[in-house]
């Protein structure tokens, strides 16, 4: 199982959005530190490996921090998650 866990209130850039996720799931040397890359990584290299477990706290404070880019990562978790259900998304 991989857990992602990150916390909106840490997090104030997307540089830090991408190290955090970076530190946790090992992510390979040609991510390219954007949503699209994180879904290939997470659609093509995780899942098929195992779950995939991703918590994140102070959302709001992570939509203020980081505006409709967090707006656009809860949305694409979300939809990942209802596609696969190895990917089990909690945002509080």
């Amino acid at each position: 199982m991989y857990k992602l866990t990150l916390n909106g209130e840490t997090i104030r850039t997307k540089k830090e959005l991408f190290e955090c996720m970076g530190e946790q799931l090992e992510l390979p040397a040609w991510f390219g530190k954007n949503l699209d890359a994180l879904y290939d990584v997470i659609t093509c290299d995780l899942l098929p490996k195992g779950t995939v477990e991703v918590r994140i706290g102070a959302v709001q404070k992570l939509k203020e921090n980081l505006g409709g880019y967090a707006d656009a990562l809860l949305g694409m978790l979300g939809d990942i998650a209802e596609e696969d259900k190895r990917l089990t998304f909690t945002a509080e």
